[in-house]
């Protein structure tokens, strides 16, 4: 084993958990449009983001109960957070923050699908 081969497998572990810290730079910048926005974020596809969370919420049970890897589980609580973050501001921001209800040309299809 060549000593390159050697650091990169000692440096591994902390690369990998570095993951999270890059994810929470990835949420804040949404986070703070969100959180900054006086309008009612009807272009934020909440159905996507629900999505996103079931699959991490997933891989967080897969991590924690078949890899018992906890710094997997860390990246998956980190992004789970960053998800639940974006969707309560974007919950907030559609259905609360703006007292009136979108027109109808702005309801996306998804809205559709729960009214039928």
């Amino acid at each position: 084993m060549t000593l390159m081969h050697e650091l990169f497998l000692t440096a591994l572990p902390y690369l990998y958990s570095s993951i999270a810290t890059i994810a929470v730079a990835g949420y804040l910048p949404q986070i703070y449009r969100l959180a900054k926005s006086r309008g009612s974020s009807e272009d934020l596809s909440l159905v996507t983001w629900w999505i996103w969370l079931s699959t991490w919420l997933i891989s967080l049970s897969y991590g924690a109960f078949i890899m018992k890897d906890w710094r997997f589980c860390m990246i998956a609580l980190v992004n789970i957070a960053g998800h639940i973050a974006v969707i309560g501001l974007g919950t907030y921001n559609c259905y609360f923050r703006v007292k009136t209800k979108p027109s109808p040309d702005s309801i996306s299809a998804a809205d559709h699908l729960h009214k039928s």
